[in-house]
């Protein structure tokens, strides 16, 4: 009797469970994965068995082929590895009786982003078949503690430039902005400092220097060494904002040389940049143009600048 009350109570319990498994949703069929094809510059290690001296290690070139012994070029770009194996055991099937060929893909580096900027792991990361942007930054060891999150960006080709509020993907799971990566892009995570300034144009150290508790335009001037002799005082340039969207306002500071006037606008802000020209400044929008390649090569960096070569200055609003 004992035996027939705990089978009844196994039978109860099993019973529970499959009403448990049946309510639950059905389960997504698994979506096929695209097999992956060779793409230039991949490294591939090639075995033959049991001629170990037809093994070789070789990079898909950039016509597309790889060099193999007996055989010489063979086309590979664009063959999964199946079809590459098959392909290259054909070829050497007038030299070897048979052959059983293996092809391993070690490197993927047709399919290539980089992660660069606040990272603990900067650098250049290959990858196959589909990375996102959370699985590149991982890739870099992480963000550091100095990163401004709110402000990362993709650089993709020379025209695209892709705003990424990470914070919110990384804290606040914000899947939505967890972007495909697509080979060649370049991930840039900028420092939070918020207490610099950058002084560039005619002064005789140009740089990023603190603003403190209090700078003018003055003040931040003398900071970098004074002006040059070639300085127009008349039209230095406040840039305040992103590079999307600056604003650019003129103070004379002549004035207050001279006279000890104050000028309007002269206490600066973080992140604001000095630019003193040279010459007349007849259209501000030449501002800009001087001031970017020196601006970006502060802020981002050679590899950074790089991936954004050839795209065009950002809109101006200007305050007199």
């Amino acid at each position: 009797m004992k035996r027939i009350g705990k089978l009844n109570l196994f039978l109860s319990v099993f019973l529970v469970f499959l009403v448990f498994l049946a309510a639950l949703p059905a389960a997504e069929p698994a979506a096929p994965s695209s097999e992956y094809r060779i793409g230039i510059e991949d490294t591939l290690v090639v075995s033959v068995w049991q001629h170990a001296d037809l093994n070789v290690t070789v990079v898909v070139g950039p016509d597309g082929t790889i060099s193999m012994p007996l055989v010489g070029e063979i086309a590979v770009k664009g063959l999964t590895k199946q079809a590459a194996q098959e392909l290259v055991a054909t070829k050497l099937k007038k030299y070897v009786k048979e052959p059983v060929v293996t092809i391993n893909v070690t490197e993927y580096g047709g399919r290539r982003v980089r992660v660069l900027g606040q990272v603990n792991t900067p650098g250049s990361f290959t990858f196959a078949g589909q990375i996102t942007l959370l699985e590149a930054v991982s890739r870099a060891g992480g963000a550091t503690g100095s990163a401004q999150l709110h402000q990362s960006v993709v650089f993709r080709g020379t025209e695209t430039v892709i705003e990424v509020d990470l914070y919110e993907l990384l804290y606040k799971k914000n899947l939505k902005l967890d972007i495909p990566l697509q080979p060649g892009d370049t991930v840039f995570i900028p420092d939070n400092i918020n207490s610099r300034v950058f002084v560039l144009g005619e002064v005789k150290n140009p740089g990023i220097y603190d603003l403190g508790g209090h700078l003018t335009v003055l003040e931040a001037i003398a900071k970098a060494g004074s002006y040059t002799e070639n300085a127009n005082l008349r039209q230095v340039c406040i840039i305040r904002g992103d590079l999307v969207k600056p604003e650019i306002t003129q103070v004379n500071i002549s004035k207050q040389i001279l006279k000890g006037a104050v000028p309007k606008n002269q206490n600066l802000k973080p992140n604001d940049i000095v630019f003193v020209p040279k010459g007349i400044v007849a259209k501000l929008n030449f501002v800009l143009d001087q001031l970017s390649p020196s601006l970006r090569t502060i802020i981002l960096g050679d590899s950074a600048i790089k991936a954004i070569q050839g795209k065009q200055g950002p809109g101006i609003s200007i305050t007199p």
